[in-house]
């Protein structure tokens, strides 16, 4: 919060993206007072603030009025999927955070949105913001095995499918949940999962949109507040570190090679 607000090292920024579990949540009363509490802080930022909706901001109960009202109330929007577009990228906040609980026809409303906003409108580079990523970011077994929850990926594949279908407009699927970050091209879109700064390695995204292009910088929170303790895809949580193909130390791991941590998504090819 104190990066982003006036006189911090992030002041600077045009907008914030919020990927989900902007609070921990609880109880519907706990959650309510949590996400006033959150939009409290969001409000001292000079820059607009989009989020969309993690499980534990309504309860992992996409669809359900009751859960979804204070996360709306609290960030005064209308619905919990909604496009904004900001120079020239459009930008759809979609709402998976109930995927793999939620009704099948939570499910088709959900890809419908999101099949007409692709298919409506002026066709601008599209970035695609969720909570849960919508394929597996590291080796599924190992995901698996390190996470301990489901979902780890977006269950329901109509997403994934329309994101396929319109990859010369998509050119990149932001997302969290996980606790961990890393990156996946697929059919030539940019899917990236930031660990979010709640727990260990701590993780934020600056996006820089310049020349054509993105640049993505992964930061890490001050020193101060880091605890290696908390990664939850290691010890005290398993009894074990993990790795997989792509990452070969317990780090990378946890925060993504270094390639994973900077980078530019091209845009001039859409």
């Amino acid at each position: 919060m104190e990066t982003i607000r006036v006189g911090g090292p992030a002041t600077s920024v045009d907008f914030v993206l919020g990927l989900g579990d902007q609070v921990e949540g609880g109880s519907l009363e706990e959650t309510q007072a949590d996400l006033d509490a959150f939009a409290g802080h969001a409000a001292q930022w000079e820059c607009p603030f989009y989020p969309v909706p993690g499980n534990h901001d309504i309860g992992a109960r996409e669809g359900d009025p009751q859960w979804e009202q204070p996360f709306l109330s609290a960030f005064d929007l209308t619905a919990t999927n909604y496009s904004v577009v900001r120079d020239g990228l459009r930008f759809l906040m979609l709402n998976n955070a109930g995927t793999l609980a939620c009704s099948a026809v939570v499910a088709r409303r959900r890809a419908d949105w999101l099949a007409t906003q692709l298919t409506t409108g002026e066709k601008l580079p599209t970035v695609l913001c969720c909570h849960v990523p919508l394929l597996p970011m590291r080796d599924p077994e190992v995901l698996a095995a390190s996470c301990r929850f489901q979902p780890w990926q977006c269950a329901e594949p109509a997403v994934l499918e329309a994101v396929r279908a319109h990859r010369d407009q998509v050119v990149a699927v932001l997302s969290g949940h996980l606790h961990l970050t890393g990156v996946v091209e697929d059919c030539g879109v940019t899917h990236v999962c930031v660990a979010g700064v709640a727990t260990f390695p701590s993780d934020y995204a600056v996006y820089t949109h310049d020349d054509g292009r993105l640049a993505v910088e992964i930061r890490q929170v001050p020193p101060s507040l880091l605890d290696p303790a908390s990664n939850i895809h290691g010890p005290p949580r398993h009894d074990r570190d993990f790795v997989d193909r792509g990452h070969t130390s317990p780090v990378e791991y946890v925060m993504g090679r270094d390639d994973e941590r900077r980078f530019c998504i091209d845009l001039g090819r859409r």
